[in-house]
């Protein structure tokens, strides 16, 4: 599959900051989104964020699609929310839990 590089704003969530993803999973990669946890589907991803390699998910919101971005990874990235950031996604090749 694919790498998918972008350069995204970070904003502030209101549980965790994310990315708006500039494009449609499921059209750019051909697969379904699968289920994430009770409630939401999206698609697990691993990549890197400003270069610091991560696991995480991308999940649909308001017609968009967003990169959830944790407070670990910011910190390790030294990114802030209202920065842009250079990001890379893959889906994970191996589904967990």
């Amino acid at each position: 599959m694919k790498k998918e590089k972008f350069r995204a704003l970070i904003q502030d969530g209101h549980k965790e900051a994310a990315a708006e993803v500039p494009f449609n999973p499921v059209v750019k990669w051909h697969i379904p989104g699968g289920q994430l946890w009770h409630g939401r589907r999206g698609y697990k991803v691993e990549g890197t964020l400003n270069g610091t390699a991560f696991d995480s998910v991308i999940v649909p919101r308001a017609r968009s699609f967003f990169l959830i971005i944790d407070n670990d990874l910011l910190n390790a990235a030294g990114a802030a929310a209202g920065e842009i950031a250079e990001i890379m996604v893959v889906p994970r090749r191996t589904e967990t839990t």
